[in-house]
């Protein structure tokens, strides 16, 4: 099974009031999201991380809350990963790919886009069977211009997961 999530920001305590977290601090954070993570992804699964895994950190601190975490992990990068281009030794074992953007061939035919980035006229935008899959906006303006955006031009679908979420393809239909 292929899951997809974003923008989990682990060891980033300003986004427990950016995003109206629900959580005192980010170790309680850190132990729900890997709480919620392995509930449902099992061994053999993927998930495709869609950028800002980790708040700075040393790669020590990334290998550990990696390692808490169950199944398969493709690391798509967003802003935050700081090391994109320079993932490497021990750390770059940790995932299974590393990329900053990725075409995925899912189940019943459907091609699934990923980017940290929202990409409004993605390729295959107009066949009903492409998924653009994305994270970053979070509960901003650009996630208003986003939302707009759809409803204006019906240019579904593109699905933006709010941190802590995981979902299948089959949640964007």
């Amino acid at each position: 099974m292929n899951y997809y999530i974003s923008d989990y920001h682990f060891n980033h305590a300003k986004m427990l009031e950016y995003d109206e977290r629900p959580f005192a601090n980010v170790k309680e954070m850190e132990d729900a999201l890997v709480e919620n993570w392995n509930a449902t992804v099992k061994p053999g699964d993927t998930v495709y991380i869609l950028g800002d895994f980790y708040w700075k950190g040393k790669d020590e601190d990334w290998i550990r809350v990696l390692r808490r975490l169950t199944g398969n992990k493709v690391l798509i990068c967003g802003n935050h990963d700081i090391r994109i281009g320079k993932y490497t030794g021990k750390l770059r074992k940790e995932f299974d790919d590393i990329k900053e953007y990725k075409e995925v061939d899912e189940t019943n035919n459907r091609k699934v886009i990923l980017s940290h980035y929202p990409i409004l006229l993605y390729k295959n935008a107009a066949r009903p069977w492409t998924y653009m899959l994305c994270g970053h906006v979070h509960v901003t303006a650009e996630n208003d211009l986003l939302v707009k955006w759809v409803a204006e031009h019906g240019c579904l679908p593109v699905v933006n997961f709010s941190a802590g979420g995981i979902a299948t393809p089959a949640d964007a239909a």
